[in-house]
């Protein structure tokens, strides 16, 4: 009766132990690890630490997939990088694109936790660079203000808050007098009802309320809405 194979030819990977944690030569931020003497698997160093990997330690099933989501979660800060290195981005905008590449939710909201805790994401920032933007480009009031940020997809009650910073800081009346003033003379001698209705509109496109709107086509000294009756 042949004698049964040992075991020991087809050792259970619960058997198997990390040995040695080596850092490349091109990028000591890296780790090969190496299992039972062979390489298996190669890790950041921030990687290593979190997941508590170890030279002794046992290499479990339950090891190997939180080191392939670690791997995952790598490829997802690689992305994140790519998108980042053509312009900045609000939390939520980068967390849309990169759950296009990668399904796993909770993935993606580790890399943006990370990302923000390293001072790589700040929505804040980004809204007021938004603001700066827009206002530099053209003469914008809170309304618009407050619908771009939140199409840029910064939370609301941040958007509320920069928008009325805003607002504080530059007199809204003032940059709405400003932009009805110039472009009054673009319309030349038309009516005044028909530069009121123009200018009104263009007024409520850019973002500015109807007591805005009504005050500086007062102080431009046209006729107001109930005038006209």
């Amino acid at each position: 009766m042949p004698t049964p194979l040992s075991n020991n030819l087809f050792p259970d990977e619960s058997e198997s132990v990390v040995t040695a944690l080596v850092p490349l030569p091109s990028d000591p931020n890296i780790l090969s690890i190496r299992v039972d003497g062979r390489a298996r698997d190669r890790l950041r160093l921030a990687d290593i630490e979190s997941l508590g990997l170890k030279v002794g330690l046992p290499w479990t099933p339950e090891l190997s997939r939180r080191i392939e989501r670690a791997k995952t979660r790598v490829t997802v800060r690689r992305a994140a990088f790519r998108f980042l290195g053509r312009r900045s981005y609000a939390k939520a905008e980068l967390k849309q694109r990169l759950t296009r590449h990668e399904p796993d939710e909770s993935i993606v909201d580790e890399v943006i936790e990370e990302l923000e805790s390293e001072g790589w994401l700040d929505d804040e920032a980004f809204a007021r660079q938004v603001v700066e933007s827009l206002c530099r480009t053209r003469e914008a009031g809170p309304t618009l203000i407050l619908q771009r940020l939140l199409q840029k997809g910064i939370e609301e009650d941040l958007a509320l808050r920069i928008a009325q910073e805003c607002t504080d800081e530059c007199n809204s009346t003032d940059s709405a007098f400003s932009l009805a003033q110039s472009h009054l003379i673009k319309l030349g001698s038309v009516p005044p009802k028909t530069a009121i209705r123009r200018l009104a509109s263009l007024l409520a496109r850019r973002g500015y309320d109807e007591e805005t709107i009504e005050m500086v086509i007062g102080k431009l000294g046209l006729p107001s809405s109930e005038d006209q009756d």
